[in-house]
């Protein structure tokens, strides 16, 4: 258990920590919002809908 806590926790090996991009600009972050707003905010429309009637 002691060995899978402290896997867990213990930092990345410094390779890894430095290959991970940790900053976001604002161009970045202005397409990340466009792709959001134009796909995944608008939801399929369900055709097939499941009712379920339980109890009375």
């Amino acid at each position: 258990m002691q060995n899978l806590v402290r896997l867990q926790t213990e930092p990345p090996p410094a390779t890894v920590a430095a290959s991970r991009k940790t900053t976001l600009n604002g161009q970045q972050a202005e397409e990340v919002m466009r792709h959001f707003r134009t796909n995944v905010a608008k939801p399929v429309e369900i055709n097939n809908e499941i009712h379920v009637n339980i109890g009375n």
